[in-house]
């Protein structure tokens, strides 16, 4: 089975105030620990999205063996870095089969789960695999072949959300502890043990 990774790091962060992709964190970046857990997975070819600060973001990740594509159309919304990146991935990999879709700012995220999302997908081929959460579902989520095309168009302000309500009865969950986005100033503070 043919897999990748696409990692979504293009936004702006408004919430944070700073490129909280590049925030520091136990020796890398909240990004770089995605990364670098992506990697260590070894699961397929990891590409990130970028947008904003583009060539900041670009430059904390030259070291890595990360693939990048650039989405202009990021300040639309994730869906739209989804579909770009969804685009780019099946350029370079026609007959890919299963994408694993995850944050950037998800550094709890490591390479153990990320397995066990993709060995998920090998035993339920034609199911969708999602994390759930604090009473919903989301990313992290592999996704099959079958769902590439509407990846591709969704609404850019909405993302996934939608194509995970419609698909419900095809969801394999796999729960997780917490919310594992970072993506307030407060979280990011608990997160490297400030008040």
């Amino acid at each position: 089975m043919k897999a990748a990774v696409l990692i979504l790091a293009a936004g702006a962060s408004t919430r944070m105030g700073v490129a909280k992709q590049l925030l520091p964190y136990k020796g890398l970046s909240l990004l770089g620990h995605v990364v670098k857990a992506a990697l260590d997975a070894d699961c397929g070819p990891v590409f990130a999205v970028l947008g904003a600060n583009s060539d900041a973001i670009r430059e904390s990740l030259n070291a890595t063996d990360v693939r990048f594509v650039l989405n202009a159309g990021w300040a639309s919304g994730m869906g739209s870095s989804i579909g770009a990146g969804v685009a780019a991935i099946l350029e370079q990999i026609p007959d890919l089969a299963a994408l694993l879709v995850l944050l950037g700012d998800q550094p709890f995220i490591d390479a153990a789960l990320i397995r066990r999302f993709f060995e998920t997908s090998k035993r339920e081929s034609e199911k969708i695999i999602a994390a759930a959460y604090d009473g919903t579902l989301g990313v992290p989520a592999v996704f099959p072949g079958k769902y590439f095309g509407e990846l591709r168009k969704l609404n850019p302000a909405k993302g996934a959300k939608p194509l995970l309500e419609r698909h419900a009865a095809d969801i394999e969950l796999i729960a997780l502890e917490t919310n594992p986005d970072i993506d307030t100033p407060e979280v990011y503070r608990n997160l490297i043990g400030g008040c």
